[in-house]
């Protein structure tokens, strides 16, 4: 009879998929899949997808699976996060879809919670706080805030979500959403990249000021390695994004953006080699990319002299770059990325 009632009482629960991405991080999955399986839902498939990891991943994965009949591995050559996570979405069945990164954790009632909000609003994207803390758990504890909010009002929204929260992680995601979106491969700043992409597809997004989620900060990962030239899909997520808010007249944050787009083309200038061809190439792809948004030419979203400057880059981007490396040196300005 028990058995029937918690067959029934799944029935009746969504299936969450929540996809985990692993390589190299042996010292971190089983907290992180621990937490996953500990969760107060019960209902979900969860996807392991070993990235061709050098260490004891696989392996661990596979013990994982053998313990846990909702655990699936996949195995694959390395090609990278994004489609280590683009593999689990092919893979995935459930309804809602959360990413979890596997040097992350999450609280026991991450999904329970999440799956409240997303039912209880008929939200297509929920958000969560997120607390920041050191390898080991015991270091650096930073709880990065979101306001509680729910709205179908997405010009809001996006202000809200944007502003440090355009991660794939601390998520709860109706999982329809990804049915023509797929991380880009090859590419740093994935989560940048695809950011808009899904939320501009949301009706109702809400937010949770609960901190559900773990981010641990870890030296050896990709986002902390030296600056080069795949860096600059940063400003190719940002103009993308420029693009998204013209496009859906959410356009408060434009200005904001443009100038992380400026900041960070300085920081590029004293860290590659513009004479090198494939930089050059790069740049002037960005800087077409921004002309064909229109920025330029908009009137009361950005000020004049991001005017001047967009004009500047997008006519004479080599010559824009140069001169900004030359006045950086003539005036010894020490150049951070923002």
């Amino acid at each position: 009879m028990s058995n029937q009632y918690e067959s029934d009482k799944l029935s009746n629960q969504p299936l969450v998929t929540v996809i985990v991405p692993v390589y190299n991080v042996a010292n971190y999955l089983d907290r992180c899949v621990h937490s996953l399986t500990n969760q107060t839902y019960d209902n979900l498939e969860i996807i392991l997808v070993d990235d061709g990891s050098p260490d004891d991943c696989p392996a661990m994965c596979d013990k994982w699976a053998n313990r846990d009949s909702r655990i699936s591995v996949i195995h694959q050559t390395n090609a990278g996060l994004s489609a280590a996570r683009n593999a689990g979405i092919k893979q995935m069945s459930g309804k809602y879809v959360a990413f979890v990164d596997s040097d992350d954790y999450v609280t026991n009632d991450y999904i329970e919670l999440m799956l409240n909000e997303a039912q209880r609003t008929n939200a297509d994207l929920v958000v969560c706080s997120f607390m920041q803390e050191s390898d080991d758990g015991d270091g650096l504890q930073v709880e990065n805030h979101i306001i509680e909010q729910r709205s179908g009002n997405t010009k809001d929204m996006y202000e809200i979500v944007s502003n440090g929260f355009i991660m794939a992680w601390n998520k709860l995601y109706r999982a329809s959403l990804w049915n023509d979106i797929s991380f880009p491969v090859g590419k740093v700043h994935e989560d940048e990249l695809v950011f808009h992409k899904i939320f501009f597809k949301c009706k109702i997004v809400a937010t949770t000021s609960k901190p559900l989620y773990h981010y641990g900060y870890n030296a050896q990962s990709i986002m902390h390695q030296k600056y080069s030239l795949k860096a600059l899909a940063r400003e190719e997520a940002w103009i993308d994004r420029i693009d998204y808010q013209i496009r859906f007249d959410c356009t408060k944050s434009i200005s904001n953006n443009l100038g992380s787009i400026f900041a960070d083309l300085d920081f590029a200038a004293t860290q590659l080699d513009l004479s090198d061809s494939e930089v050059k190439n790069n740049i002037k792809a960005l800087a077409k990319q921004l002309a064909d948004t229109g920025v330029c030419k908009t009137s009361g979203i950005i000020n004049r002299q991001q005017q001047l400057l967009a004009y500047a880059f997008t006519t004479m981007p080599m010559t824009y770059i140069k001169v900004k490396k030359l006045l950086n040196s003539i005036f010894h300005i020490h150049v951070q990325r923002v």
